[in-house]
């Protein structure tokens, strides 16, 4: 928070972010999928606020086939 550089907000869980993580988990065990919970999370919070997540690991790519997660690979 103290970085000068950072131009952001930081995005603290909530209770929907746990639930959508695990309805994410379910969706991709159907076809086998699964993902740490790491993973998960991070894409459930960025869906739940409406965020784009901008990452160089393409595991988000098969969280965004089955989810709303706006994911963009740099």
């Amino acid at each position: 928070m103290e970085y000068k550089g950072f131009l952001g907000d930081i995005l603290f869980p909530v209770y929907k972010d746990f639930f959508l993580a695990y309805e994410i988990q379910r969706a991709l065990m159907k076809r086998g999928m699964m993902k740490g919970f790491n993973y998960l999370f991070i894409a459930a919070i960025a869906i739940n606020n409406e965020e784009e997540l901008i990452t160089s690991d393409r595991d988000f790519l098969d969280i965004a086939t089955v989810s709303k997660l706006k994911v963009q690979i740099k």
